[in-house]
This record gives C-alpha cells, structure tokens and sequence, in this order.
C-alpha cells in the first residue's frame, strides 16, 4: 500500500489542469508526485534528473547481480 501522507499527490483531473504547475514544483523540489485515478495510483511525475538516477542505480544494481552487462533486463531502448 503506498502511504501518501510524505508525497504529494495528485489527481489525474487535477495533473491535467496543472501540468505546468506540477512540473515546474517537480523539477524545483526533485520530488515526485504521485498521480490518482479513481483513489488508485495510475502515475508518477519524476524530473529527468530523478529518472536519470533511477535507471543508473538500476543498471548498478543488475551489474553487481549479474556481474555481466550482456544479462541485464534494462531495456535496450534506454541504453546509451
């Protein structure tokens, strides 16, 4: 269950009237925010810098796994 109390959240109705608004504060804070549709998480607004970050921690973490970049489950579309 995602706990919503220290994230901000969104609903979709109210991303679409924001958008500019949500990113600008995304980009800002370097915090995500959290999406909802019908009281269900549907998304998640990360800036580039987070996203950026994620993946290479994922690419890390898969290298020490794995120890064989060949074997990654990285998508290849992503990769530089």
């Amino acid at each position: 269950m995602l706990k919503t109390a220290d994230v901000k959240v969104q609903s979709i109705s109210g991303a679409k009237r924001d958008f500019s608004k949500i990113i600008k504060e995304v980009v800002g804070s370097g915090q995500p925010t959290f999406v909802f549709n019908r009281n269900e998480p549907a998304a998640v607004i990360l800036s580039n810098d987070m996203y950026e970050s994620l993946v290479r921690r994922c690419r890390e973490l898969e290298d020490e796994l794995y120890g064989d970049k060949e074997k990654r489950f990285s998508m290849e579309l992503f990769d530089e």
